[in-house]
């Protein structure tokens, strides 16, 4: 598991249809470590709430449609924190945001079952609450990657381990997701089949690969730390935010870390 960089910092674990909340978070420059203790992909979307919105209020509004959640956020549905990116089973990943807001956040699963069942009527919705003095500490970086309308531009002498401040130099958002690939899938095969899962068309585990970690859209001029701890073998990076039909974003790219 990867280690969080700065004192304020929470981990949440999914060990089967919850959220499983540990520590408490500060606002300001804050790491989240997000651990899928499961035997399938999870996500998880956050939303800030409004003041004095219940999760019950939460849970009503998802079940009518995902839209009718909207009048309950304090910020707009695309609002961009800098947290972790859809994560498969068993791998574990940590986000560090660098301007948390203070309030109280909705944590949402909206990957399905086999079944088509979204995981949050299964139970895996829940409130954050992010309270106190704002912290100020920063991670240590070990350089930096790149997002823009084009590209992910590793740093030079990427090795997999380390905590990489990840910023949005494009005009648009971008995110960052990182696939660990089984020998001899190729990358277009996986993507494929990852979003016809999150298309409501299967489940995003096998494939020929696991999800292990990155960043959830970020805001053009936007920042977020990612600490990784990569193991050995041949890995994907893209952009699936810049996802559009059956073809791989140019925001893609391929390596293996030994």
């Amino acid at each position: 598991m990867p280690k969080a960089p700065i004192e304020n910092a929470i981990t949440i674990e999914t060990p089967g249809m919850r959220y499983n909340i540990s520590g408490k978070l500060h606002p300001g420059i804050a790491s989240i470590t997000l651990t899928n203790s499961d035997d399938e992909a999870h996500m998880m979307a956050v939303a800030r709430l409004k003041k004095g919105v219940t999760l019950k209020q939460v849970r009503k509004a998802l079940g009518q449609s995902e839209g009718a959640a909207a009048p309950l956020l304090a910020d707009g549905m695309d609002t961009s924190y800098g947290t972790p990116d859809l994560l498969g089973a068993g791998q574990s990943e940590t986000v560090t945001a660098l301007d948390l807001p203070a309030g109280t956040y909705a944590l949402i699963c909206f990957l399905t079952d086999a079944k088509g069942m979204p995981h949050w009527q299964m139970g895996m919705v829940d409130l954050l609450t992010v309270a106190g003095p704002v912290a100020t500490e920063k991670p240590k970086s070990d350089g930096t990657i790149t997002l823009d309308d084009k590209a992910i531009t590793l740093p030079k002498g990427f090795t997999g381990s380390g905590t990489f401040l990840v910023r949005n130099a494009g005009k648009a958002p971008h995110n960052i997701s990182i696939a660990k690939l089984d020998k001899g899938t190729p990358l277009l095969d996986y993507y494929q089949h990852v979003g016809q899962a999150m298309n409501g068309s299967g489940q995003v585990e096998g494939g020929g690969g696991h999800l292990v970690g990155g960043i959830d859209a970020l805001s053009p001029g936007q920042s977020a730390y990612l600490t990784l701890a990569l193991t050995k073998g041949h890995y994907a990076y893209l952009s699936t935010t810049d996802a559009q039909g059956p073809q791989l974003p140019t925001q893609h790219g391929e390596l293996d870390i030994s």
